[in-house]
């Protein structure tokens, strides 16, 4: 299989990242720095609103969505295992407007202009071929929606990769501009990761 069946973020083939698991992806300081629904709410997530969670891992920020909204959210992953993990925390929720899609190479499971936001949490840094998995985010994204890249601070934190492996405020703002998009917000989650916003390029730009 290409190299590139492996850039989903929480889980993948590079030998030198450890395999996540459910489990490690739960840990507490992970889930409280990340803390799903209060970043939802910060990225003015509403209830008319349609989540695609790219990398969803053990779905923390699916679950937390499908909470928040009735519309469907869409959770891709490149693991079946994940999204198994997911169906059974949305079943013991009773939360039955998930759609579960697994990720086949570069291509992201998702409909034309089907979301309002695209979350890629801690996914993006994993990615080997950026641009056309960016041009696939600006697809599935509504032209007035938006995108939310989260990922580690490019320095020595308590928790994630190795620093050489990290994307750095700037380096993510370059690359999102580069391919047309326009940054919107910032902010901090914590010691260990910051979270950037953008709105895609306008609609008439993409053919």
């Amino acid at each position: 299989m290409a190299a590139s069946n492996h850039h989903h973020g929480q889980l993948h083939g590079h030998h030198h990242v450890h395999q996540h698991t459910p489990e490690r992806l739960e840990q507490p300081e992970r889930v409280r720095e990340l803390n799903p629904t209060a970043t939802l709410e910060r990225l003015n997530f509403g209830p008319n609103e349609v989540l695609c969670d790219i990398g969803a891992g053990s779905g923390l920020f699916t679950l937390a969505a499908a909470r928040i909204s009735p519309q469907v959210v869409y959770a891709l992953d490149i693991n079946p295992s994940m999204l198994k993990a997911i169906a059974e925390k949305a079943e013991a929720e009773g939360l039955h407007h998930i759609e579960l899609r697994q990720v086949i190479d570069d291509l992201l499971p998702a409909p034309d202009h089907a979301a309002d936001l695209a979350l890629v949490a801690t996914v993006l840094h994993e990615i080997p071929e950026k641009p056309p998995f960016i041009a696939e985010i600006r697809r599935l994204l509504k032209p007035s929606g938006r995108l939310a890249v989260i990922e580690f601070h490019a320095a020595v934190t308590p928790m994630g990769p190795p620093v050489s492996e990290r994307l750095g405020r700037e380096e993510v703002t370059a690359l999102m501009t580069s391919q047309g998009f326009t940054p919107q917000d910032q902010f901090d989650l914590g010691r260990n990761l910051y979270c950037l916003v953008f709105s895609p390029p306008p609609a008439a730009t993409s053919v």
